[in-house]
């Protein structure tokens, strides 16, 4: 199997896994009015990471399977995490990117970049523009408090499941006989 295909597997089961996981706390959260959103730190460690290609497709397969369950027009959030992890790819090079720290940053506001855009999508289909305004900001708040608890364990489940699964491509390895 191309490395490029394996890491597309690893990663994306990875990131549809927490995003799965993420939309039953939301079921919970409901009763507070509260909704999480983890856009950003589903594409963040393959974007930091791992070879653009598979950063590119991991994050367009995990949009459409966000989309899949979402009532966005379909392919919405495909290409917003699409541009989102252009964005990283750009400023890659720029930064230290095996940093945890860095990750969780580029998590933070490629999340932020996401919920804004989405914010600003759908704000005509509101009733009352003005009212949202504070339920926006506490999700906000909630989403990115929660990318900053959870993206340790989420870089390093990724870390691990693509050296378990023989995906790690990123360190030297003996050969084999």
């Amino acid at each position: 199997m191309s490395p490029v295909i394996r890491q597309f597997c690893v990663v994306s089961t990875c990131a549809i896994g927490l995003a799965l996981l993420v939309r039953g706390l939301n079921h919970h959260l409901a009763s507070w009015q509260l909704n999480l959103s983890i856009g950003g730190l589903l594409i963040a460690p393959a974007a930091l990471r791992l070879h653009s290609k598979t950063a590119l497709f991991s994050a367009f397969a995990t949009g459409l399977a966000l989309d899949a369950a979402t009532p966005v027009p379909f392919g919405e959030n495909a290409l917003l995490m699409l541009a989102a992890t252009t964005l990283v790819l750009g400023a890659r090079h720029r930064i230290p990117r095996e940093e945890l720290s860095v990750g969780i940053a580029v998590a933070i506001v490629i999340n932020l970049l996401l919920f804004s855009a989405r914010t600003f999508l759908h704000m005509s289909d509101w009733p009352d523009p003005s009212s949202g305004w504070l339920r926006i900001f506490s999700d906000l708040v909630a989403s990115q408090l929660f990318i900053a608890v959870i993206a340790p364990w989420f870089f390093a489940l990724q870390r691990h499941s693509l050296f378990w699964l023989d995906a790690d491509y990123s360190v030297a390895r003996p050969e084999r006989y």
